[in-house]
C-alpha cells in the first residue's frame, strides 16, 4: 500500500471511528435525563476518569507514531523581580 492509499485509508477510518466515539458520548449524555435515569453525582468521577484516561492513552499512542515530535517548552528568566508583574495571592 503506497503513502497516498494509507492517507486515504486513515482519513476514511479515523473519521468513521471519531464519529462513532462522539455518538457514543452523546448516548452516554442521554443518561443525564432525570425522567429516565437516577444516579449520584459521585458516580460520574469514575466514568469520566476512565474516558479521559483512554483518550490520553490513545493520544499518546498516535503522537508516538507521528513524525512530528513534541518540542520541549521552557520559560526563561526575563530579568530581575522589579521588571516582572507583581505576584497575586
Amino acid at each position: 500500500m503506497d503513502a497516498n492509499e494509507k492517507r486515504k485509508r486513515f482519513l476514511r477510518i479515523a473519521q468513521k471511528r471519531t464519529t462513532h466515539v462522539i455518538e457514543n458520548l452523546q448516548s452516554l449524555g442521554n443518561c443525564s435525563n432525570p425522567a429516565t435515569y437516577l444516579y449520584d453525582v459521585r458516580e460520574l468521577e469514575p466514568i469520566f476518569s476512565a474516558i479521559e484516561a483512554e483518550v490520553a492513552a490513545t493520544r499518546a499512542r498516535m503522537e508516538a507514531q507521528s513524525p512530528y515530535r513534541q518540542v520541549p517548552f521552557t520559560l526563561s528568566d526575563r530579568g530581575s523581580r522589579e521588571e516582572e508583574a507583581p505576584e497575586h495571592e
